[in-house]
């Protein structure tokens, strides 16, 4: 069995979406002086690898703590593009799966709005290596709707360039309280 991080590095300057708040970390204890370390973290929940849930949209929908951990689990194939992924590209997807990845070897790769609903009610969840699974410029952030809207997570700033084409994806986000997104680190494992 070989398990390998999904994961970008959550550190001050991490790939987040803009605007969002910056990631700072500070030791407020230190082996030398107290015995321990510890540090003072902050972050937006959209910080390098994060997991949006439907109430990052939907006033109603579900946050990270309604969720079964189990819906962050499943069958994952890996999809290599580059701009918008559209109904065409997925329809060539072959083997069964509950959860698409988006990746590129250089770029921003996303999900068209055509594509996010061919998707409902044939997968759990999307990720994407890019910021979002829109366009970075996007305002009405189609391909979200649709998905969350559909109660499909959506998993962004993913680390994919030694995933394999296909394997298991482990990739619940942390428990936050009535979140609408939280940090995770995914891995795959394939036999």
């Amino acid at each position: 069995m070989k398990v390998f991080d999904l994961a970008q590095q959550l550190a001050p300057g991490a790939s987040q979406y803009p605007g969002d708040p910056p990631v700072s970390i500070q030791t407020i204890k230190t082996l030398a002086e107290h015995g321990y370390q510890l540090e003072l973290f902050s972050a937006g929940s959209h910080a390098g690898t994060h997991v949006d849930l439907p109430r990052h949209l939907y006033p109603e929908g579900q946050s990270v703590d309604q969720v079964s951990v189990e819906a962050f689990l499943g069958l994952a194939i890996v999809l290599w593009g580059l701009g918008g992924i559209g109904k065409r590209e997925l329809e060539q997807l072959s083997s069964p799966f509950e959860i698409v990845l988006l990746a590129s070897e250089g770029g921003a790769v996303w999900l068209t709005e055509e594509g996010a609903e061919y998707l409902v009610g044939k997968v759990r969840g999307v990720g994407t290596q890019s910021p979002s699974i829109d366009p970075i410029e996007s305002v009405q952030l189609p391909a979200h709707r649709v998905l969350l809207g559909a109660g499909i997570w959506i998993a962004e700033n993913l680390n994919l360039s030694q995933a394999p084409s296909e394997f298991f994806y482990v990739g619940p986000p942390v428990l936050l309280a009535g979140a609408g997104a939280a940090w995770a680190r995914p891995v795959g494992i394939v036999d």
